[in-house]
Parts: C-alpha cells; structure tokens; sequence
C-alpha cells in the first residue's frame, strides 16, 4: 500500500490562496485609514489655521480699540488746551482739568496725558522762567536722551504726574522716533501714538 503527499507546489497554491483574501483586506484597509488619516490632517490644519485667523483678528481688534481710545484722551486733553489758547494754558488749568478724569478708569494701560510746548532754542531761558513762574514750587529743568542743538518738544505737564514724574521736562525732539511723530502730529494737526519712553 503506498500514500500520495500532496506536491509542495500544490500546497504552496493553496497557501497563497487562502492567504489572499486576508491580506487583500489588509491592503485594503491600510489604504482607507491612510486616505482618512491623510483628510484628518488636512481638515485639522485647516482648523488650527481658522482659529489662529481669527484670534488675530480678534487681538487686532482690541489693538484698535485700545488705540481709539487712548485718542479720545489725547483729544480729551487738546480740548481743554483749545479752550484758553494753548498760550493761556497753564499748570493750574491742567489741575483743574485732570480733577474731572479718572485716567486709570477711563483708559487702562495709558501711562498718562499731557502737553508738549515748542521750545526754540533762542527761547529756551524765557521758556525756563515761564516755567518757573507757573511752579515756583518744582525745580522744572529740561532733559534730553541725547543732546542737540535744535529746537526741542518739551513735556511741560503730564498727568497723572505722581507716576510720570521722570518725563516732566523731557524733551521728545531729543529722540529721532518721537522728534518725528511730534512734527508729523504738528504738521497734519493729527494725534500720533509712539512706544513707551525708557526713562
């Protein structure tokens, strides 16, 4: 009596066969989880790129509406300056006028508001006894950030002065940046916003 093993070409078939069909759905599957994963991504950046978007749009906003404000303060200011003349304006008078404001209610993160006089260099000694006949009291005396010779922009009151002190005096025409806003706000009769002044 003799037994027939099957060859191992046949079973090799048979192997390949019956492996078929789970690997054509494994082939299958990582193609469909790879397109999935693929879109995922794709509508995941999509989603970080709107929100990012829109929280910019959101920061710019809030930008300008610190911006507009802080107009409506300088404003604010030049109206009563406006109200005598700048001329006739004077300490007394920006007293009075900053006793109505409540300037850290009114406009929060402003370091403060005030007026800046033109001060030829001719007229630097008058403009230094005017000052001193306004507030005998303070030993009111110009500063620059870095020296010149030409006309300066001269901060004469600042409000609220407790915590801008330092810059009574300054003279903004001796820093390059703000020498030009100030002729630029003069010129076009315009408010003019610059950085925080390092003191």
């Amino acid at each position: 009596m003799s037994v027939a093993f099957p060859s191992n070409k046949s079973n090799l078939r048979r192997l390949l066969w019956s492996l078929w069909l789970p690997a054509s759905l494994l082939l299958l599957g990582y193609g469909i989880a790879s397109h999935y994963t693929g879109e995922q991504e794709l509508q995941q950046q999509q989603r970080i790129q709107l929100e990012v978007q829109q929280r910019l749009a959101q920061i710019a906003e809030g930008v300008r509406e610190k911006v507009t404000l802080y107009q409506y303060g300088l404003r604010a200011t030049r109206g009563a300056v406006m109200t005598v003349t700048p001329e006739r304006f004077n300490y007394q008078l920006m007293q009075t006028y900053t006793q109505s404001r409540d300037y850290t209610v009114e406009f929060p993160g402003a370091r403060g508001f005030g007026l800046i006089r033109f001060v030829k260099p001719d007229e630097t000694a008058t403009f230094l006894q005017r000052m001193a006949a306004e507030r005998p009291d303070y030993a009111f005396t110009i500063k620059q950030l870095t020296p010149h010779t030409d006309s300066k922009f001269v901060i004469v009151y600042i409000e609220p002065e407790q915590r801008n002190d330092q810059a009574v005096g300054l003279d903004i025409g001796s820093e390059q940046m703000r020498r030009k806003a100030a002729l630029n706000a003069a010129l076009n009769n315009d408010v003019r916003l610059t950085a925080p002044i390092t003191l």
